[in-house]
């Protein structure tokens, strides 16, 4: 009796741990009320965050007007981080003014990491990339080739780069160049010499990077059923991944935003070997290669659209669009 009481003073307090533990794990909006009456946003260009990036436990989100701002997941703690040039009003039908075109060249576009934690900021004008701290942005000097982020005939760079990221001396991500394409394009882009590499992957219309330097790709296959395929970085594929995917229907959708609003963003944590899939009511984890599972929870987006996101932080902590927060 003894030893079994000694058990029970053991087990009870892990599985207290467990469910506190399991208790936790929910959605929190982030750039909400709350962020907005902290610092006593009250215009939607004061509180809308329009680019984003995570790193551990830390979320950085640029407001319209070029105000960082911070939250801590562990303390959830709200903190004004920098000032950064941001985007002007552009009126994407009309030649821009010189004026524009000055405030277009020192904005910052995208917020995103290297593999050493360091943040930086990324003009899709100017092909310049440039470290973020507390003092603003320091832009370095090598220009990368923007051409890939222009429509024939466009004067801005109007097609957007999905979830950048710099590896190594590149800087990579993925466009959609086509709006009524079939196929997405991993683009990948030279920190050395500027040059630019766009591989079309037949067929996909979601991308991320995954492990031993492999692609991960949402397709539509020839008999209109979804798959999810590894493939390398001339564009072959090398295998079908190992887990089986939710049950998403294609139906009529044909072209890549048509897919994108059934099955949005895809994001690979190397950390855990796990990969992530959202539709319009679950976010969805396939761990080492397992059959995808629903996290519980009801989701708080809409349906998720061409320009859906999903960032990856420490302790399987999920951002979706700059705005949902799973953990």
């Amino acid at each position: 009796m003894r030893k079994m009481m000694k058990r029970l003073a053991v087990l009870v307090p892990l599985l207290c741990l467990m469910v506190c533990a399991a208790a936790q794990a929910e959605w929190s909006e982030l750039f909400g009320d709350a962020y907005a009456q902290q610092f006593q946003l009250s215009s939607l260009k004061d509180q809308i965050v329009t680019c984003y990036a995570m790193d551990g436990h830390t979320v950085y989100g640029m407001t319209a007007k070029g105000a960082v701002y911070t939250y801590d997941c562990e303390t959830a703690a709200y903190a004004l981080f920098t000032q950064l040039p941001a985007q002007p009003d552009i009126d994407f039908e009309k030649k821009p003014s010189e004026a524009t075109k000055q405030a277009m060249g020192e904005a910052v576009s995208y917020l995103l990491f290297d593999e050493n934690h360091e943040l930086y900021g990324f003009n899709s004008t100017t092909g310049l990339l440039g470290k973020v701290d507390a003092n603003g942005i320091q832009w370095q000097d090598t220009a990368v080739d923007t051409s890939v982020f222009y429509n024939p005939g466009g004067y801005y760079p109007e097609i957007s780069f999905c979830q950048p990221q710099i590896i190594g001396d590149r800087l990579e991500g993925w466009i959609v160049p086509d709006i009524d394409g079939t196929s997405c394009t991993w683009v990948s882009l030279s920190l050395t010499d500027g040059s630019c590499t766009a591989t079309e992957i037949p067929g996909a219309f979601q991308l991320c990077r995954y492990r031993d330097d492999t692609l991960l790709a949402l397709v539509l296959t020839k008999d209109k059923t979804m798959a999810l395929n590894v493939y390398d970085r001339s564009g072959a594929c090398v295998r079908s991944y190992e887990g089986a995917l939710p049950a998403l229907q294609a139906g009529d959708a044909a072209t890549v935003f048509d897919l994108q609003s059934i099955a949005g963003a895809l994001a690979y944590d190397a950390a855990s070997g796990t990969v992530y899939l959202m539709d319009e009511s679950h976010l969805y984890v396939s761990r080492d290669g397992g059959a995808f599972e629903a996290l519980e929870g009801t989701t708080p987006w809409l349906p998720p659209m061409n320009y859906s996101r999903l960032q990856l932080g420490d302790n399987d902590t999920v951002l979706v669009n700059g705005q949902w927060l799973w953990q």
